[in-house]
């Protein structure tokens, strides 16, 4: 899924469980959750890749739209919906570490089983997943 559709999920979860640690550890969860859902991508080829192909601007349409979105819905709320997004996200800060300091570099990164556990379950990672990437966003900034 997007950035934008994590840290939007995040902060539905924040807004809606008022017990702040709880949130936080739901959000957190719901990464793993909402990866497992058909969405946008190419299998393999890692992050690098992604750009290779014309629909991954398409897909990060999403984010240029949905940043400022969601900086909007949650501009006067609780700093823990601000937290709990970032909690959606930040599983994703990984492949982020693994392009930069492993693939860019030609370089086989390491697999521990929160990676092939996170890799596992993106099992339809498609280009067709873009019509569930932005679906799923309209219901969830909906929501938000």
């Amino acid at each position: 899924m997007t950035t934008t559709n994590h840290a939007l999920t995040g902060a539905a979860i924040a807004l809606a469980v008022k017990q702040p640690e709880l949130a936080i550890l739901l959000a957190l969860a719901s990464h793993f959750a909402v990866d497992a859902v058909p969405h946008y991508g190419y299998d393999g080829g890692g992050f690098g890749d992604a750009f290779k192909h014309k629909m991954t601007f398409v897909s990060e349409a999403i984010n240029i739209i949905g940043i400022p979105l969601l900086v909007y819905l949650l501009w006067r709320q609780s700093i823990w919906a601000w937290l709990a997004a970032f909690a959606a996200v930040s599983p994703d800060l990984m492949w982020v570490y693994r392009y930069f300091w492993f693939e860019r570099k030609g370089l086989t990164p390491p697999t521990g089983p929160i990676t092939k556990f996170h890799i596992k379950i993106q099992w339809a990672e498609r280009p067709w997943g873009v019509a569930v990437e932005y679906a799923y966003f309209a219901l969830i900034a909906t929501l938000v």
